[in-house]
């Protein structure tokens, strides 16, 4: 009898202990934001939605399907755990049935407790048309930016925000004023605010660093005549922080690539005085120093890509 008590025991305990493993996973509290402030509504033609939800920890990207009426049992359920990605794509006809994909959105990361349903904000974009983006508050209202830029970067920064910096303003008399300000696009809202000072730069390069750091190197600070900024700054969003250090090389027009420990290099680009730059500079993040390397290397608007070993 002592055996068949015990397995009895066991059993029930395990029955006992299914429903508390089921809880530690949540479903999402989603806001689906899908009014457009321009363009093609994100739901004209929609008659299907795909929920997919990825992150550290999830092997298999986790999905479901519903019509266009959906809710909230429709979300994956998650386990608890960090950075957790929740897109959503809608479809003109049944996905995988030669449904047509028609508008896209995606969160930013988010992190999932365990017994702790997350507030997620996604908005849905319609895919091949250049519009605005809307604010969540008022989302018939287009968000802009506060200025007009051309040759200035763009760097996405670990928690999904954007840091926009520098560039030129084409004005209507074929002069080109160089900024030296910063702003930081929020996808969660939709709200662009300003960011620290940069200095005046344009046609310079953005690299994110593995500490969430943003390393702008050279540009252009004015074009009449042509002067360049002969240094690097270290932008830390989340602080306001900036710091800097002066290159050995002014530089414009040149290309950057930084691996995964933080190593930059920067490759050729433009003198002031026109003439191609055929030297390398490097930035080492886990000393703060730089290097300076000549070498043969004669390139402008190139591209550098980062081979992983």
């Amino acid at each position: 009898m002592a055996p068949r008590f015990v397995r009895s025991t066991l059993l029930a305990s395990l029955v006992a202990l299914t429903p508390a493993c089921g809880e530690k996973e949540v479903r999402p509290s989603l806001d689906l934001l899908t009014t457009a402030c321009a363009g093609t509504p994100p739901l004209a033609g929609v008659t299907h939605l795909r929920f997919r939800v990825t992150g550290p920890g999830i092997d298999t990207p986790r999905e479901r399907v519903s019509t266009v009426e959906w809710v909230e049992a429709d979300v994956p359920a998650l386990p608890s755990g960090s950075t957790r990605v929740l897109e959503v794509r809608a479809y003109a006809g049944v996905p995988d049935q030669g449904g047509q994909l028609v508008s896209l959105g995606r969160s930013a990361p988010f992190d999932v407790a365990e017994g702790q349903a997350p507030q997620v904000r996604v908005f849905l974009r319609r895919l091949g048309e250049f519009v605005p983006v809307n604010l969540a508050s008022s989302p018939g209202t287009c968000s802009l930016p506060t200025e007009a830029r051309a040759a200035h970067t763009a760097t996405t920064l670990p928690d999904g925000r954007v840091l926009i910096t520098g560039g030129y303003e084409p004005r209507a008399d074929g002069t080109r004023h160089v900024s030296r300000s910063t702003e930081v696009f929020d996808p969660a809202n939709g709200t662009f605010r300003p960011g620290p000072d940069v200095g005046e730069r344009a046609f310079h390069t953005a690299s994110l660093l593995p500490d969430g750091r943003v390393f702008l190197a050279g540009g252009a600070e004015s074009f009449a005549p042509v002067s360049l900024q002969p240094t690097a700054r270290f932008v830390d969003v989340t602080t306001g922080a900036v710091s800097e250090l002066t290159l050995k090389v002014a530089r414009y027009q040149h290309a950057a690539a930084v691996n995964s420990v933080g190593q930059v290099l920067l490759v050729s680009g433009r003198a002031a005085d026109g003439r191609t730059v055929d030297t390398l500079e490097g930035f080492d993040a886990t000393t703060g120093h730089l290097v300076y390397y000549p070498a043969p290397f004669s390139f402008v608007d190139a591209a550098l890509t980062v081979e992983r070993g």
